[in-house]
């Protein structure tokens, strides 16, 4: 005899078979409807992917090569399942194109990569954020159309912004490269006396890795035209780059100058400072020939005869008429100074004259100008400046003080 219970039972295990065909077809149904968005998404992703080529415009003079490469890469969806769907999603880079300096087509690249990137078909608006560990984010917002994307890019933490004109598929532009790691020529501005400092700078390092960079800067100064035995070199051990704003600065506790300024095209340019002097004035550098700026006279130095008279100011009663000879030799970056001062009996053509060598330790600061020479013989020391061509200084005896003024001109 079958009891009502047993009946039952049949009945309640036929309800729970229904209820679970009813769950697993909600998630079917569910996972279907996601695989169809992927799918839907992959289709709008594809019509932005590719490698695109252009200008990050930061001025109307300042423009910068970059690319931006856009990917899609399928993610799987995290709800969870066992057999996730995988879902497209845009990534890739933004690259800042260099030249290597070697005109031999190689293109050297800073690289950020894209954190969040999306591209809506309805609105044909593509937003992305690139990265990099060593500088600020880089935010897009471009319009595509068709083969371009163009429109707006900035930088809050380098209160930096500008336009963004990309094309799918064309090369970088090679008239926007700018050359980086090289070999630059050009003056700096001594603004206070109207003069110019001719200078070579080697600007040495590379891209350690494709998100870093690594720089130093060797600086030679000539004094007078660059074919003067008068130079000295500053080398600048670290040197600071911004790919995003294109400045640069380089500054050494050692160093007697330093510079900043920004990178465009073949050049540099910017202001520099004296760590003696204070601020110079500016500073323009190219790999390209470039002529001196107009209302300037170069520099001087103080290798040279000079010629002119003695005042005594002392008992002695030395000659009053002086040559003064200073000779510039290049030694490790510096200058090594030798000479000697002539004291004539009669004219300047006269074979009467005593001369007395300059010791090995005669100075010249390049900067404030001024000079401290010692003769050999009688321990004479001329202290003094240089003016132009011409050479003020007081004489002193290591015994007797100031003996004398001269003032004698190359």
């Amino acid at each position: 005899m079958i009891t009502g219970r047993w009946i039952l039972i049949p009945a309640i295990l036929g309800l729970v078979n229904a209820c679970s065909s009813d769950n697993i077809s909600k998630r079917d149904q569910e996972k279907e409807q996601t695989r169809n968005n992927a799918a839907a998404k992959r289709i709008e992703l594809e019509k932005v992917a590719g490698i695109y080529s252009g200008s990050l415009i930061r001025s109307e003079n300042d423009r910068q090569s970059i690319t931006l490469d856009l990917q899609i890469k399928e993610i799987p969806k995290d709800d969870g399942d066992v057999d996730p769907v995988m879902v497209p999603v845009l990534t890739g880079n933004l690259q800042f194109n260099y030249s290597n300096g070697r005109n031999d087509g190689t293109i050297e690249k800073m690289v950020f990569s894209l954190e969040k990137a999306d591209f809506s078909e309805k609105s044909n608006h593509f937003n992305g954020v690139a990265t990099n560990s060593n500088y600020d984010a880089v935010i897009m917002e471009l319009r595509f159309d068709g083969q371009t994307l163009s429109g707006q890019w900035n930088a809050p933490s380098s209160s930096a912004s500008g336009q963004l004109d990309l094309t799918r598929g064309m090369k970088p532009p090679s008239a926007e490269l700018p050359v980086l790691v090289a070999d630059y020529s050009g003056y700096f501005l001594w603004e206070s006396s109207k003069e110019v400092q001719f200078v070579d700078v080697k600007l040495n390092g590379s891209l350690s890795s494709p998100d870093t960079i690594t720089l130093n800067m060797a600086t030679r100064f000539y004094f007078g035209p660059k074919t003067s035995p008068e130079y000295i070199t500053f080398t600048i051990p670290k040197v600071d780059f911004n790919p995003i704003t294109g400045r640069i600065g380089a500054t050494s506790a050692d160093a007697e100058i330093s510079l900043n300024g920004t990178l465009s095209g073949n050049g540099l340019s910017g202001n520099w400072n004296s760590k003696s002097m204070g601020q110079m004035g500016g500073f323009k550098l190219s790999v390209l020939p470039m002529a001196p700026p107009v209302g300037y006279d170069a520099v001087s130095g103080l290798h040279g005869t000079y010629k002119g008279k003695l005042k005594n100011t002392a008992s002695l009663n030395l000659p009053e008429k002086v040559m003064m000879t200073f000779v510039a030799t290049p030694d490790q970056g510096g200058v090594v100074w030798s000479g000697n001062m002539r004291f004539y009996l009669g004219e300047f053509d006269s074979p009467e004259y005593v001369e007395d060598p300059f010791t090995s330790g005669a100075e010249f600061d390049f900067f404030s100008k001024k000079i401290s020479a010692k003769t050999l013989k009688h321990s004479f020391t001329v202290n003094g400046g240089l003016l132009g061509s011409k050479i003020k200084a007081d004489l002193y005896h290591d015994g007797l003080g100031k003996i004398a003024e001269v003032e004698v001109t190359r």
